[in-house]
């Protein structure tokens, strides 16, 4: 077994449920409480660094130009590879 091919399908079809209760159930199941959320939402927005607009314009540039040079690689092709 690829764990973090399992991983990677755990977190797609995550991604796609739409039920409260599923979500409290995975996050019960994990040992994630409320209170750690807010405890990351905290630490996660005190380590935020603000972008500017030129920083912003510049990656998105860059990620403009990989994308043009063929710089990237699917989702379906990444979890292709991630099973050979």
């Amino acid at each position: 077994m690829d764990i973090q091919l399992e991983k990677i399908r755990i977190m797609h079809k995550l991604a796609e449920v739409d039920e409260e209760w599923v979500i409290k159930s995975f996050k019960k199941l994990l040992g994630i409480s409320d209170n750690t959320d807010d405890e990351f939402v905290k630490e996660y927005e005190a380590n935020l660094k603000p972008m500017t607009k030129e920083e912003l314009i510049q990656r998105s540039e860059e990620a403009l130009e990989d994308y043009k040079s063929g710089r990237f690689i699917d989702l379906e092709d990444y979890i292709k590879s991630l099973e050979t």
